[in-house]
């Protein structure tokens, strides 16, 4: 019967520089943007109506005031505590350097959003001497999501990749093998996909175009709903393949791809997941342990034990399959290596 997910083995930690990148992504970065935008609000703290508006309704109008220290606090507490949350996380459990640059990309982008959003519908309030008759936010937020998920991205593509660290250890005995015919380059090949969660996506595009109608707000709909489209493309089905090369998963669109080289594998197996209780949720994910997964359904996945206490599981189809060559491939390239 496959085994329940196990924790990552004992790691010595991040390297120096690795945690210098984690720290400057996941948290400077973060409140360097937070900081400027409670400078800039505090500005313009004498242009600005007392109080001022923090809400509007789905007709546009203004729906709630606050005072501007009420509004900053209400921007710093959360965006600072998530910040804070994601260097703590990538910190402890960032083994990988995909794990680094999840948390950094997700820091940098909620401070983007949270505060870009405020920061603009503060600047629309300026010169006003009642907060009633401040615009609606119209395209504001739509713009917010684009800003922080391209600098999210940025932010996550200048995180420093994995050092190499060739594994030195056996194969367990008791590990799946397949059996190689000669020197001849094996490979398999699996998909994982989000099939069974097609309701639920098309469920969301009708709720996202159901407030769109509501609050006539059609560009910004669209382009929140092209937005999260790129992403459910990006994550929906992944290509799983194993050679000689290693373990690489990749999607429909260039990136993201996940590789891990043949000679970083201790060794491969099979496990059984479940998204919420092992990872908290479905997509790319953080697991318990420090561990990374590509988890679009439940049941069987395949498990890549790395060098450096790091391992990914993805849940594939002919998992058995993959895991058993991996581990083949392996021991073929640590014999000739000797």
């Amino acid at each position: 019967m496959p085994a329940r997910p196990t924790a990552a083995r004992p790691t010595a930690g991040l390297l120096p520089a690795h945690r210098v990148a984690t720290t400057l992504g996941a948290l400077v970065v973060p409140l360097a943007v937070l900081g400027a935008a409670v400078a800039l609000a505090l500005s313009w703290r004498d242009t600005l109506p007392n109080p001022v508006a923090s809400s509007w309704g789905s007709a546009g109008t203004v729906t709630g005031t606050s005072s501007l220290t009420g509004v900053l606090v209400a921007m710093a507490v959360p965006t600072g505590t998530i910040s804070l949350t994601a260097w703590l996380v990538g910190m402890l459990m960032g083994r990988s350097a995909a794990i680094r640059r999840v948390t950094a990309g997700f820091a940098t982008g909620l401070a983007v959003f949270v505060c870009g959003l405020v920061v603009a519908s503060l600047a629309g309030q300026r010169g006003l001497a009642d907060a009633r008759h401040a615009a609606p936010l119209g395209a504001l937020p739509a713009v917010a999501v684009v800003a922080a998920l391209v600098l999210a991205l940025l932010v996550a593509a200048a995180m420093p990749g994995d050092t190499r660290l060739p594994a030195t250890g056996r194969v367990p005995v008791d590990a799946p093998r397949a059996r190689l015919a000669g020197t001849a380059g094996a490979s398999w090949t699996g998909v994982a996909e989000f099939g069974h969660l097609t309701p639920v996506v098309v469920i969301g595009v009708l709720l996202v175009a159901g407030v769109g109608a509501l609050s006539r707000s059609v560009w910004p709909t669209l382009l929140v709903a092209a937005t999260l489209a790129l992403v459910v493309v990006m994550m929906w089905r992944w290509t799983v393949t194993v050679d000689d090369r290693g373990v690489v998963a990749r999607t429909v669109l260039p990136w993201p791809t996940v590789t891990v080289p043949l000679d970083e594998v201790e060794s491969a197996d099979v496990t059984t997941v479940d998204p919420v209780r092992d990872f908290g949720g479905w997509g790319y994910r953080l697991g318990r342990g420090g561990r990374s997964g590509i988890v679009l359904r439940p049941g069987e996945a395949l498990v890549v034990h790395r060098s450096g206490a790091r391992q990914l599981v993805v849940t594939v189809d002919g998992a058995q399959r993959g895991a058993a060559l991996l581990n083949a491939l392996v021991e073929r390239s640590r014999r000739s290596a000797r």
